[in-house]
């Protein structure tokens, strides 16, 4: 019988023997701030539900805890208390995978975050950063390892800054170290589509090839994902993010890197469109495509020219879509009940 402990600083959930056997035993790592503390963002509660919400997309997965600390720089091992606890189960065999929503997350401190990464790798322990797309035992992350101890001795570059060098190689061969979009599951560098959110996926490029306006597709997808965004979050799908959703170049197998870059102004740090800030990378064909390209590119066309083009050229460029979605092999199994509403109205 599984059992529950919740102590201070973290929280542990025991497995039983059968389970274990069955499904990966996946743990979780949170940093809080007094800040975020203060204002619920990333707070304890927060943040269990979001790494809940990626465990639970994949079925082989059993949650095993999730352990924290509160108001710790990051900066060190030393007085991290459920950062030690979570070291010492993974050694013990009990944790096959940790998830952290990013590197500053799990540590600040480059000599630190090598010398755990490898006691965690010895015991083939993955550490997955949610954020930047890393898995430690992947090919990529033994990659970023070597590049980050090769200038650990220089603790005047951050980890940061040297994850961005190492990101940089990535992008640049082709293997783009990016955490995966709704509809889909990273598996160590590949992508596999989720069923239920690809239909979701495709239910919208429907929609809109029909006529439909962001507002009807958002109550759809409410109704078909239970108010799951890409995101993980459980909160309303809203005609902005529909309309994200049919601009991603994901669905047709493809990703373009660096859309947006950090920059830090008087304000502090905020997230600006990657105009000329550093190099951007489009790599075609990176992942199974859910959405054929003639189907994105008119989708694409008719959202850019909704705002400003006469009727006519608006009419004739969803006549356009939506024959380009009746011949789209990929939405095949559901396109007809819509051009079928459509061809009626």
């Amino acid at each position: 019988m599984s059992r529950n402990i919740t102590l201070q600083n973290y929280e542990i959930r025991n497995t039983s023997p059968k389970e274990k056997r069955s499904k990966l035993s996946v743990a979780a790592y949170a940093r809080i701030s007094t800040e975020e503390d203060s204002t619920g963002k990333g707070s304890y509660e927060n943040q269990r539900e979001y790494f809940e919400n990626e465990i639970r997309k994949h079925e082989d997965w059993t949650f095993f805890g999730i352990y924290g600390d509160y108001a710790k720089s990051g900066c060190g091992v030393k007085g991290r208390s459920g950062f030690k606890m979570l070291l010492d189960e993974s050694k013990k065999g009990n944790i096959n995978i940790i998830l952290t929503k990013s590197i500053s997350r799990f540590s600040r401190n480059t000599a630190d975050f090598i010398e755990a990464v490898r006691q965690l790798n010895s015991v083939r322990t993955n550490v997955i950063f949610l954020e930047e797309g890393i898995e430690t035992l992947s090919a990529n992350g033994e990659l970023i390892l070597a590049a980050l101890s090769s200038v650990a001795e220089m603790e005047s570059m951050t980890i940061s800054q040297n994850l961005q060098i190492t990101l940089k190689s990535l992008n640049e061969m082709g293997t783009p170290s990016t955490p995966s979009r709704f509809g889909y599951v990273k598996n160590g560098t590949s992508w596999n589509i989720v069923p239920e959110e690809a239909y979701a996926v495709k239910t919208a490029f429907c929609m809109f090839a029909s006529g439909k306006k962001y507002s009807e597709i958002a109550a759809e997808l409410n109704n078909l994902c239970h108010n799951r965004l890409p995101s993980g979050k459980k909160t309303a799908w809203k005609p902005r993010s529909v309309k994200n959703l049919l601009l991603s170049e994901n669905y047709i197998g493809d990703i373009y890197t660096n859309k947006t870059a950090t920059v830090i102004t008087d304000k502090g740090k905020s997230s600006v469109p990657n105009i000329g800030i550093k190099p951007r990378y489009y790599i075609s064909n990176h992942h199974p495509a859910v959405i054929g390209r003639e189907t994105f590119a008119l989708t694409c066309r008719l959202i850019s020219i909704s705002s400003h083009s006469d009727e006519k050229a608006k009419a004739d460029c969803l006549s356009q879509l939506l024959k380009a979605a009746e011949n789209d092999i990929l939405l095949s199994d559901i396109i007809g009940k819509y051009a079928r509403e459509a061809k009626t109205c």
